[in-house]
């Protein structure tokens, strides 16, 4: 894998106004939680309960290894697994919550989604501090969810059609008109809209204006640019969430990854819905996840590390690296005008 540092481009230009927030840009194992403490309390009352019923959107059988490992370390509680994407998947849990539930004990979701279910009565409060995690750190933004993982977006490219010469080593590298009309992105821009900590609104929009001339081709999703890179459809994709790159590499596809710095990440937030017949169990599960072991299994099973916990693969592999995270309060301050921009940036893609 490469690791390359930015040079960044001094860009021009305005329009909206976006309070730049705190990126977290200060190397990526300084933003750890620490230690993890799993009260006997809870295995009590966890135990009692018997059952933890989980919606996501995971792999079934990457989600069974999970389950699993939980179950040797608690092997009294019984696991239901819901697989079931995003959008649906918060809608299920306002539907039935709206019932006066039951629904999931436990779902994963970012953290505007989680805030909107939280903002209804839908959510239940953690007590996430009392297990020994740094309220400073960001693993636990407030008292509704947890940090469970962070995805970096990076560039992926064909190793048959990018030589080494050509791989990208900065932002200002994607510019160039040597790959024009040769590269794919997700027509969604979750990739670029995470620069906008580390940029602000003025250089990403003339980055992301830059960008579009040198004609992407747009997919519906990213598993979608990488399975076109991988066919050799495109010689890379840009901006391709890291753990959608893992299962084309273990089939032998001849695909690599190069980070560009700042690196854009997104947080995945673990929270127990208030309707939950077994909170316990739920609270119990996302501890677990949070600490070293349990994130460890998730990362082993799914890819789905984070740069943010050293005991992780991805960790380690981008340990001191620059990123452009948000702050949670600052991303759920904004969230409308975030929304905006990142509709903007997905029709100047779009029209270029």
């Amino acid at each position: 894998m490469s690791r390359f540092l930015v040079v960044q481009k001094v860009c021009a230009a305005a329009c909206l106004t976006l309070a730049l927030p705190a990126a977290m840009t200060s190397g990526a194992r300084a933003q750890d939680g620490g230690g993890v403490r799993i009260p006997e309390e809870l295995v009590e009352a966890a135990t009692e309960e018997g059952r933890l019923v989980w919606y996501e959107s995971t792999v079934p059988a990457e989600a069974d290894v999970v389950i699993d490992a939980f179950r040797e370390k608690y092997p009294d509680i019984a696991v239901d697994y819901v697989s079931i994407g995003g959008s649906q998947r918060m809608a299920r849990i306002s539907q039935e919550s709206m019932s006066g539930g039951p629904t999931a004990d436990v779902s994963f979701d970012a953290a505007a989604a989680v805030m909107t279910l939280a903002d209804q009565g839908f959510v239940e409060p953690g007590g996430w501090e009392g297990f020994g995690f740094d309220a400073a750190s960001g693993e636990v933004p407030n008292d509704f969810m947890i940090r469970l993982d962070s995805i970096p977006y990076v560039t992926i490219y064909n190793r048959d059609l990018v030589p080494e010469e050509d791989v990208p080593q900065s932002y200002d590298d994607l510019l160039k008109d040597d790959y024009a009309g040769n590269w794919a992105t997700w027509a969604r821009p979750n990739g670029l809209i995470n620069l906008l900590p580390a940029w602000g609104p003025e250089k990403t929009r003339d980055f992301v204006t830059e960008l579009a001339a040198t004609r992407p081709r747009l997919y519906r999703d990213h598993q979608a640019v990488s399975s076109a890179v991988a066919a050799g459809e495109v010689a890379m994709g840009h901006f391709i969430p890291y753990q959608s790159v893992r299962p084309l590499v273990e089939r032998g596809a001849p695909v690599e990854v190069a980070f560009l710095t700042p690196s854009p990440i997104v947080s995945i937030y673990g929270y127990v819905p208030k309707f939950a017949e077994h909170p316990n169990a739920g609270k119990l599960f996302l501890v677990w996840l949070a600490s070293p072991e349990g994130a460890a299994v998730f990362e082993q099973a799914t890819g789905r590390g984070s740069p943010f916990k050293p005991a992780t693969m991805l960790g380690q592999l981008m340990e001191g690296m620059e990123t452009s995270a948000w702050n949670v309060e600052d991303e759920l301050a904004q969230t409308g005008e975030i929304t905006a921009l990142e509709q903007e940036f997905a029709r100047t893609l779009e029209t270029q």
